[in-house]
């Protein structure tokens, strides 16, 4: 337990970096993208919404066949959490997320009612997680309910338990100086009042976790900031104001809900697939690179559009997106996002 808190802890670290990024970074995420390929749109045919209410129906029964469900040590202080089965189904979840994915996209386009379709993804989520693990907005309340990491992260917000934090890093051979630590205690104290744009459970975020491992999560911040000039040149670049107000969009359709409807949890697989997908480029550009071990990562985007099958992946991750924008009824903007590439 104390290992896999060590890698839990170090992946929150980076991200937490991620998170602390100036908001002129972020803006700018992705200035070296390139054109994007048309998406096809799907013939108007009532027979899709059909199919598309069934599956949803269907996909908490469905996509939870590969997980199974473990108890919390303290179950007064830790939540419990869901757990793959086995790498194959893990790759059998992202299919069914896959399923549903194309099938609300194929529902989306046609011309019949979606109230069945509404309600089916409206309902509320009552699954194998279902009463073991609430579900939460605030993010430090999510974090801190985990059993690998949420005892660490308390100890980054307590001033007299820091200095034995510092030790025990040093220990597993992770040295962090009282600057670092100083920023990552402020972006944890942040995560206290920041919130997701709906609810999620702590086994959403242990998935989300356990799926990746520290040397992914950091590529992909390094990835980030090598990535995130201010003047892109002639290049066309992601306006994340864009993305922002999506998810501001989001959270309003949301409103004061605090329980995970089977849309959530399909939102959630989306998001899971997202990063997926991401660490399949990023490794695959990182074996193009003429050294390997040491990628530069400031080509990555030139290397996505310049490769067909990476430049597929982003185009599925913008469909995942456009998933996402029918599932809480909202508009993403996806001419505006890639401003300057159509």
């Amino acid at each position: 337990m104390l290992k896999k808190s060590i890698i839990a802890l170090c992946a929150f670290l980076v991200l937490a970096l991620v998170i602390g990024c100036s908001a002129d970074s972020i803006m700018n995420l992705g200035s070296s993208l390139g054109k994007l390929s048309d998406a096809t749109l799907v013939p108007r045919n009532p027979y899709y919404v059909e199919k598309a209410t069934e599956n949803v129906e269907a996909f908490i029964e469905e996509s939870e066949k590969a997980f199974e469900w473990h108890d919390a040590s303290d179950p007064e202080k830790k939540d419990g959490y869901l757990k793959f089965k086995s790498d194959e189904m893990k790759t059998f979840y992202r299919n069914t997320v896959d399923e549903t994915v194309n099938l609300l996209l194929s529902a989306r386009d046609s011309s019949a009612s979606d109230k069945a379709l509404r309600n089916a993804l409206n309902a509320k989520y009552e699954g194998l997680s279902y009463g073991k693990s609430d579900a939460r907005k605030k993010v430090f309340d999510i974090l801190v309910r985990d059993e690998a990491v949420g005892d660490l992260l308390e100890h980054l917000t307590d001033d007299d338990k820091r200095a034995n934090l510092i030790m025990l890093l040093a220990f597993w051979g992770i040295r962090v100086n009282g600057e670092q630590l100083k920023t990552i205690k402020d972006v944890a104290e942040t995560l206290k009042t920041a919130n997701m744009p709906m609810p999620l459970q702590e086994s959403d975020y242990y998935i989300m976790l356990t799926r990746r491992v520290f040397e992914q999560i950091r590529s992909i911040a390094n990835i980030i900031k090598s990535n995130s000039g201010s003047d892109p040149g002639d290049k066309p670049k992601i306006d994340m104001s864009v993305f922002t107000k999506f998810l501001d969009d989001i959270k309003a359709s949301v409103g004061s809900r605090d329980y995970q409807t089977v849309g959530d949890k399909i939102a959630f697989g989306i998001v899971s697939c997202v990063m997926d997908i991401m660490i399949e480029v990023k490794d695959a550009f990182e074996k193009s690179c003429p050294d390997p071990d040491n990628p530069d990562y400031k080509f990555f985007f030139d290397y996505v559009f310049e490769n067909d099958s990476a430049k597929a992946s982003m185009d599925k991750i913008l469909s995942y997106f456009d998933a996402l924008s029918y599932i809480y009824n909202s508009k993403l903007d996806i001419a505006g996002l890639v401003s300057g590439a159509f």
